[in-house]
């Protein structure tokens, strides 16, 4: 919570979006699965589809991965059809991967 509360007050925008998807991904760990999704939800949009250029879409990854754990698989199907787009966009071969991987398990 410090490194978002120190990138709010100098205005990082970048930095509080990872602090977010570091959130998310912490609870989803846990097994809180709809805090992820809310700290998730919480980070800035471009964010949330990769923080920065050459993400590839690892925060939709996670917002992803958070919904298939609630059991919500079109909503997961979307996030990850979403990083999957995201990854190929900048080049990203081991997102596409990932992506395929975990839109697979999705649309079991």
């Amino acid at each position: 919570m410090q490194d978002l509360a120190i990138a709010s007050e100098v205005g990082n925008r970048a930095g509080e979006g990872r602090a977010y998807l570091g959130l998310g991904n912490a609870h989803r760990s846990l097994g809180d699965f709809s805090q992820a999704i809310e700290y998730q939800h919480a980070a800035p949009g471009d964010c949330q589809a990769g923080g920065r250029p050459g993400g590839g879409g690892r925060g939709v990854r996670g917002l992803g991965n958070a919904h298939w754990s609630l059991g919500d698989f079109s909503q997961a199907i979307k996030c990850h059809t979403q990083h999957l787009a995201i990854a190929r966009e900048v080049g990203d071969r081991a997102g596409e991967g990932t992506a395929g991987h975990n839109l697979g398990l999705a649309l079991e």
